[in-house]
């Protein structure tokens, strides 16, 4: 393969066994299937003690605290976790438009990732309510999405920077915000759409429904 060559996320890929779509892993289990269930499994664990805010990393909101959520939830099965890829790579856009989404090329992946974490923390201060929270999620997660900085696992780790985020900014606004991805089966897909179409409107719609206000529905419950 020619360095600076494109390929799918999901074809041979010198990050899978030989002659298959499944990803290099301490298990040495081949069976991509197999390998999605267990992976599946010890990352939904170690979500939930994050959620718990069992954090073994320092939440500094730049470059190391994002390669410390990847490394965190993939260093049990590859040996990538924590590591920007070195692969350039690209999303089939079907069923939502025809073409490809090329992912930032290699040579660009370190600058682009810290260009933009920094502005997230120049920005995060003109956060007033609810509906500017949901601009700075929507365009922050197109942008760092598209950046798609790991080999596997950039879905995961980018809703959990977000959902950490917006623990640190409740402190500025004095509010009770969480994100709730789990708020019904269609969020993840509608993120997923929002990507591919590059939809800051469809994204601003989707955070604007999943977060949630401790403070609201404590009086609510009530």
């Amino acid at each position: 393969m020619k360095e600076n060559e494109m390929i799918d996320e999901f074809e041979q890929s010198k990050y899978c066994y030989k002659g298959t779509k499944t990803l290099i892993n301490f298990y040495n289990i081949e069976d991509n299937d197999k390998l999605r269930e267990l992976e599946n499994g010890i990352t939904t664990y170690k979500l939930s003690k994050l959620y718990l805010n069992e954090i073994p990393y320092k939440q500094t909101f730049d470059i190391n605290h994002y390669l410390n959520i990847h490394k965190y939830l993939f260093d049990n099965l590859y040996s990538f976790a924590g590591c920007l890829r070195d692969e350039n790579i690209y999303k089939i856009n079907e069923p939502y438009k025809a073409g490809k989404t090329p992912f930032c090329e290699i040579p660009f992946i370190l600058k682009k990732l810290k260009d933009t974490l920094d502005e997230m923390k120049q920005n995060v201060r003109k956060i007033k309510d609810k509906d500017s929270l949901a601009t700075f999620l929507s365009k922050y997660y197109l942008d760092l999405n598209i950046i798609h900085p790991f080999r596997e696992g950039n879905g995961r780790t980018l809703r959990e920077f977000l959902r950490e985020y917006v623990l640190v900014i409740n402190k500025l606004l004095k509010t009770d915000f969480y994100l709730d991805y789990n708020i019904n089966k269609d969020v993840k897909e509608k993120l997923v759409k929002a990507s591919v179409l590059d939809d800051q409107t469809l994204a601003f719609e989707v955070f604007n429904e999943i977060i949630k206000n401790e403070e609201i529905e404590r009086k609510i419950e009530k």
